[in-house]
């Protein structure tokens, strides 16, 4: 997979990867960074997790996490019906771009050894990946594709991890979890 960069440009979008491997590099496990939007952002991070939020709107955030070759992620860019206040002043957060930073957390994870095999979905109440799954599940009947359907298993499928099956799924009430493998299902 060709490198991803993640988009920056000072005093209009994005984030200054550069500064937060800086942070790896002296072994902090939080830091503050100025956007390219000019808003502060604060990062947490270990070997095996990343997480970075605004620091006036903590519902805006991005988070990755790996474990036993599966990474999980918590992405919060846009406005939602999860957010408590409903004060965001954007549709979405100038300077978190979801789709880059799952390729870029997959890349920095396999980069320090920790060896990715899935990608995990998990969308609960209010997710548009759960109104997404449930519309085409009823459309199709067919649970592989409705998971292949949301805005989460797109994204993995562009990544490689285009291997899912019924089996792979976990339906509940108010929530969905779905494994997107990289490689033969086993």
């Amino acid at each position: 997979m060709e490198r991803i960069k993640y988009p920056y440009e000072p005093g209009k979008f994005g984030i200054p990867f550069e500064k937060i491997d800086q942070f790896y590099k002296e072994r902090r496990k939080k830091g503050k960074i100025l956007s390219g939007s000019g808003r502060i952002l604060m990062c947490e991070m270990d070997r095996r997790s990343f997480g970075i939020c605004d620091s006036k709107f903590k519902e805006r955030r991005m988070s990755a996490a790996v474990g036993h070759g599966i990474i999980t992620f918590d992405l919060r860019t846009r406005d939602s019906d999860l957010d408590m206040r409903h004060n965001f002043p954007w549709e979405r957060h100038p300077d978190m771009f979801a789709k880059i930073f799952v390729g870029m957390e997959i890349q920095h994870f396999e980069d320090k050894g920790l060896k990715v095999n899935t990608c995990r979905g998990s969308w609960g109440f209010f997710s548009e990946n759960l109104r997404t799954y449930r519309r085409e599940l009823k459309k199709s009947g067919d649970k592989v594709k409705a998971a292949k359907s949301t805005w989460s298993g797109q994204t993995f499928m562009e990544y490689g991890f285009t291997e899912i099956e019924e089996k792979d799924i976990e339906e509940k009430e108010n929530y969905i979890q779905a494994d997107f493998h990289c490689g033969p299902v086993r």
